[in-house]
């Protein structure tokens, strides 16, 4: 992100929590003026985030915190899109997790038109928390797919008061 009033716009809009596609921002892109990978995380309770390879578990490189609400960058050394994981470090521990923004979103733009009508035919399959395999990553055991007929402002602000009632924060195993 260069620092225009459109990326500190929307470094604002990821920190409030009123972002409306996210994923536009976080996770893997193409910088369109170098051709490398670029990523953004947003961990507001870490201290430090590193990208591994995730297959050889590598350190490619330390993202540099750009936000002082937790959101972190990196330029990569690489055109090509692959699989990662993300070393988050807070609290003295480190904790390593496959980025929840490295995954498509599930519902498509025909299940949300559906969805909007009413006329899904199949609405318990999409909506919900499900045990699911998402590229190679059985989220049984790392956490459940939950997918919501609420618009992404106003799940991020559920999402929030949740974590903010219960006081919860990132958890280092």
């Amino acid at each position: 992100m260069q620092n225009t009033n459109h990326d500190i716009n929307n470094m604002n809009a990821i920190a409030g929590a009123r972002h409306t596609d996210p994923f536009s921002v976080l996770g893997l892109h193409r910088d369109c003026d170098s051709e490398y990978l670029v990523i953004r995380s947003f961990q507001p309770f870490a201290d430090a985030v590193s990208i591994l390879d995730k297959s050889s578990q590598k350190e490619l490189i330390k993202l540099k915190k750009i936000h002082v609400s937790g959101l972190f960058y990196g330029k990569l050394r690489r055109k090509k899109r692959f699989d990662y994981q993300l070393k988050i470090t807070g609290n003295n521990d480190s904790v390593i997790v496959d980025d929840a923004f490295a995954f498509a979103p599930t519902l498509s733009e025909t299940d949300i038109h559906l969805l909007n009508e009413g006329n899904h035919q199949k609405p318990n399959e999409k909506l919900g928390a499900h045990v699911k395999t998402i590229k190679g990553v059985d989220i049984s055991t790392t956490g459940n797919k939950f997918t919501s007929t609420l618009s992404r402002e106003e799940m991020n602000d559920a999402v929030s008061r949740i974590m903010e009632t219960h006081n919860i924060r990132l958890k280092i195993k």
